[in-house]
């Protein structure tokens, strides 16, 4: 079973053959959009899982016994990961950590990361999400989000 690092990077494999699949679909196909909204849910869903699934990496490297089991437990309710989310998870371990990975999240790394839950929850509620629907839009908003997760990465590996 992959944990932590490794399983980011397999999930991340597999995130980028769907997008693969889907940009053999011509943008002006309507197919296109539900690919689209498609690839919104499973960058969120990566997104979510890689951080909580990091954290509790760190937990299992470095605890043990009751404290482990009441660190496991916490981070087994996984929530949507806007990035104040990710900012608190990462802060619950070291607030310094935390300070640094907000200061290597831009404007533009915040809003891919924040458009990608919200218009997750979009899809998921069925509210229609077709305006500018692309998947070179959602591509480009996994390349801002993969950045961030990745320095999570290297900040909890540490």
């Amino acid at each position: 079973m992959l944990s932590g690092r490794n399983w980011v990077i397999e999930e991340e494999r597999r995130l980028k053959e769907a997008f693969k699949r889907a940009s053999g679909v011509d943008g002006l196909n309507p197919l296109s959009e539900d690919l689209a909204c498609y690839l919104v849910i499973l960058v969120a869903g990566w997104m979510e899982q890689s951080a909580f699934e990091l954290a509790r990496e760190i937990c299992r490297r470095d605890a043990s016994g009751p404290v482990l089991s009441f660190s496991l437990s916490h981070l087994d309710r996984t929530r949507n990961a806007r990035l104040d989310e990710m900012l608190a998870i990462v802060g619950r371990f070291d607030k310094g950590w935390r300070d640094q990975l907000d200061g290597f999240i831009t404007s533009e790394k915040r809003d891919a990361v924040n458009s990608i839950v919200g218009l997750r929850n979009q899809v998921a509620h069925g509210k229609p999400w077709t305006q500018n629907a692309s998947v070179a839009r959602v591509s480009n908003y996994f390349e801002s989000c993969r950045t961030v997760i990745y320095r999570i990465a290297d900040i909890l590996d540490q």
